[in-house]
């Protein structure tokens, strides 16, 4: 147990957010109710002495940009709360850090890059004789913003150059046999390394994990070794790396997965706060009114108003909202709050429709179930209920653009393999024969594509088969019906990755009869929406029967 000084800025910060004299999200205040809570731990202590040496050692930096051209880097109080975090809470057995994870998302124009420059400083001065440290992006370009600022800032330190010996893209520390440097995003030169701590900037646009695995691989000899993760939201949602590695950084925070070794600052906006109302600015702005400007925020949001293809970008750069697309048919949130675990042992005997989207050789194919509501049911009497199997053949699992997310998927059970190099019709068509054992399935829907064979042994296996059209006029009714029912809430999905990212990949097109019928997302062909489709499917064969209603 170690005491609690409430006079250390870091402290004070955390309480302030606690206690509502700053403003802040769900996810801050979890993370500082954590930091206040670790205190009364008797398997770690916070070391004060570590994080004050380490913060006048960054006092003395100077700014090199703009307005603070010149002035001493003065912390701020989300800077110094987050620095006690990654450095100071140690393991009483060994005295080593207790956090070799780090995980900071906030808008641009925070600083988060200046104060990862400091970090990174003082990770070779104090931390561990021959350090290396590596600033890895997605590009070289982006990479070497975090360096220009290490770069000043050690020039500000060491104006002759006697400790920090300053290179283009590298620093050598000579007495401490350190290093500094710049990677580039081509893994595969990447071999040999011995990182003792990484920092990766804008993860949100890397669409693979490989080259965050070969720093952390690189890692395995460091006494305290440490991965940082700094980004402002974006756009590629659930089966990317970022938003996959947020979303496990609050459960984490939630309680329901337990790792002390990741902490996460998570400056993010409630669901249902205004990003207009200024008030809910500093929930994703931390540094507001000292790098961010109220002015330039006002700007930013008029720009929306008057240009609305602006908005998205207004939202993700400036306030920190994650937005699947600027023409995404259905918000996350909607599906968010449709979607838990359906347990189908509760939906014995019950009628339900099927719909199948069969890929035409080697890509994801879907089945959907859908039961409709049932007063007499004592599980989910009012809902339509939704359970979508994925399936992917074994080959495409890693030989295909999307395979970095097919692999998350298949290692988190969320999709089925089929063995082989083209999908297995008869495997698909076994499973779902398994499960009409259980359930009373009235017809199954199918485009009538390529799935002329499988309609075949369907019937004959003894199930009602329906051709369903795929044409705009055909999916115009299941699909208006469907956000209706979404958005009232009466709706459930069963909880599944994979599927919200099919819906994350879905955006609407419409003719000019104004049918509509959803599509994939800028006509991507990576961009898959398999279970949408298989959705809809199920719905619009309930529809065509006569005395179904909603």
């Amino acid at each position: 147990m170690t005491e609690i000084d409430k006079t250390k800025p870091y402290v004070k910060y955390a309480y302030d957010v606690l206690e509502g004299r700053i403003a802040s999200g769900k996810y801050l205040k979890l993370a500082c109710q954590r930091f206040i809570g670790w205190f009364s731990r008797d398997d770690i202590y916070f070391d004060y002495a570590d994080i004050d040496k380490k913060m006048r050692f960054i006092n003395q930096m100077k700014h090199y940009q703009g307005e603070f051209a010149g002035k001493y880097f003065e912390l701020l109080g989300w800077e110094t709360w987050c620095l006690a975090n990654i450095w100071c809470w140690k393991w009483v057995e060994d005295n080593s850090n207790v956090t070799n994870r780090v995980l900071i998302t906030m808008s641009r124009k925070n600083a988060k890059t200046a104060l990862c420059a400091a970090l990174s400083l003082c990770h070779v001065i104090f931390d561990e004789h021959g350090a290396e440290v590596d600033f890895i992006a997605n590009s070289t370009q982006q990479a070497a913003i975090a360096m220009d600022h290490t770069l000043h800032f050690a020039k500000s330190l060491d104006t002759k150059g006697k400790v920090f010996k300053r290179y283009r893209n590298t620093i050598k520390i000579p007495k401490t046999d350190s290093i500094i440097q710049v990677q580039s995003a081509d893994t595969q030169t990447k071999d040999g390394y011995n990182s003792s701590l990484f920092i990766t900037d804008e993860f949100q646009s890397a669409r693979s994990w490989e080259l965050y695995n070969v720093f952390i691989s690189s890692m395995g000899m460091r006494k305290n070794p440490c991965a940082v993760v700094i980004s402002s939201a974006g756009f590629l949602l659930a089966g990317f790396p970022f938003y996959d590695y947020m979303t496990t950084c609050k459960s984490i925070l939630n309680g329901s997965t337990e790792d002390d070794t990741q902490f996460s600052a998570i400056y993010q906006m409630d669901e249902g706060d205004d990003y207009t109302d200024e008030k809910n600015w500093i929930k994703s702005n931390p540094s507001l009114d000292t790098t961010v400007k109220r002015k330039y925020l006002r700007a930013q949001i008029n720009m929306a108003k008057n240009q609305p293809s602006q908005e998205v970008g207004v939202k993700t750069k400036n306030f920190n909202i994650w937005c699947s697309s600027s023409d995404v048919w259905i918000r996350d949130s909607l599906i968010d709050k449709s979607m838990q675990k359906i347990d189908l042992k509760k939906l014995q005997g019950e009628r339900c429709y099927v719909g199948v989207d069969l890929s035409a050789t080697n890509d994801l194919t879907s089945v959907s179930m859908m039961f409709p509501p049932n007063e007499d049911r004592e599980y989910l009497p009012n809902k339509f209920i939704f359970k979508t199997w994925l399936y992917i053949p074994k080959y495409t699992i890693y030989n295909s653009v999307n395979s970095e997310v097919y692999q998350t998927w298949k290692r988190r059970n969320l999709v089925y393999t089929t063995s082989g190099e083209y999908v297995d019709y008869d495997e698909i068509l076994n499973n779902l024969l398994e499960v009409a054992k259980e359930v009373d399935i009235q017809v199954v829907a199918y485009d009538a594509y390529n799935a002329t064979q499988f309609a075949n042994n369907a019937e004959a296996n003894g199930l009602n088969m329906a051709s369903f059209s795929q044409g705009l006029g055909n999916f115009n009714k299941p699909t208006k019906l469907f956000e209706i029912l979404l958005g009232n809430g009466h709706v459930v999905i069963d909880e599944n990755a994979a599927v919200k990212w099919c819906f994350q990949n879905a955006e609407l097109k419409m003719d000019s009869n104004d049918n509509v019928k959803p599509v994939k997302s800028q006509n991507i062909k990576t961009k898959k929406i398999d279970a949408v489709i298989s959705m809809l499917e199920c719905l619009g064969a309930y529809l065509v029967e006569p005395n179904n209603t909603c």
